[in-house]
This record gives C-alpha cells, structure tokens and sequence, in this order.
C-alpha cells in the first residue's frame, strides 16, 4: 500500500517563532519535525516535497539534515508550473496553484491514499478532503498530525488478523 504526503515547509515545519531576530535563513521548528516523523511513523506514508524549498538544494539538504524529510519517494517533489490551460475555453490559461502540482504529481503514480499539509489553501476542490492547513503563526500542531494520520490511516490498522479457530 502505497501513501503519499505532500509537504509544504515554509508555515508547517518552520514558523513565526523560528523566525527570532538572531537568526539567519529559514530555521526549522524541532516539535513540528517530530510531529512529522511522527505522522510518518505511524502511517508508513513517503513524504513528496510540493514547497518552493524543493527548488533550492541547500534548502532540500537543510531539511534533511533537520530529519525534516523522512521516508521520500523516488520522486521526492512536485513539478512546477506557472500556468494551466483549461478545459472550460480553449486556448484560456489561469496561474497554476499548488493543487495543480499535486494533482499532475499524482496523475502519473499510483498511490492508495493521500494528504497534503500546507498553510496555504491553494488546493482543488477535489483534494481539499485530503487537506490539512496549518498557519505560519505556528506551523505544525499535535491536532495537524492526528488529521493527517485519520486521512493517511495507521499502518496498525491495516494489518489483517487470522481469525482464532
């Protein structure tokens, strides 16, 4: 069984109070990585980068130093796109939107089960019950987690039991 969560960074494992005044570049919050390994833990899901931190390798190299990337696919990030043609006129583009590079990521794997944690609610209609959204005010909560492993599922409870004779 193949799950897949798609991980922004930027207002999930970092936020405002990594951000103190000493410090330089983009820190990542130890209780929201923890929080991750958590979900990551229990539900045996590989993580896919759909943050603009998959653009820059000092920021992919960063965070997994951080262990704020456990279990990556082989394709461990999103494609980005700056514009979707749409179906509803011909020749008509709109600006992409997260949700545009989650589903093109999704339309060639196959995956059982999805979730998506991001702060920002760019996402289509159709994933949006697969979405969980934090805030940069805090990033990354225990009740976040609790959703994404309800929309992942425990790999506990995927276990099938021999009946008792």
């Amino acid at each position: 069984m193949t799950s897949i969560l798609f991980l922004d960074v930027d207002g999930v494992l970092n936020h405002r109070a990594c951000f103190l005044p000493s410090r330089r570049g983009s820190p990542l919050c130890p209780d929201a990585i923890a929080r991750l390994q958590h979900v990551v833990k229990v539900t045996g899901c590989q993580v896919v980068l759909s943050s603009t931190w998959r653009k820059l390798d000092h920021h992919v190299e960063s965070l997994r130093e951080a262990g704020g990337f456990p279990n990556p696919h082989s394709e461990w990030r999103t494609r980005e796109f700056r514009n979707i043609v749409t179906s509803v006129m011909p020749r008509h583009e709109r600006p992409a939107c997260r949700g545009d590079e989650i589903a093109e990521w999704l339309s060639r794997h196959e995956t059982d089960r999805y979730a998506i944690v991001d702060d920002d609610s760019d996402m289509l209609p159709e994933q949006i019950p697969f979405f969980v959204q934090t805030t940069f005010e805090t990033g990354l909560q225990d009740d976040h987690a609790e959703q994404l492993i309800a929309i992942l599922g425990s790999r506990l409870l995927d276990v099938t039991l021999d009946p008792l004779d």
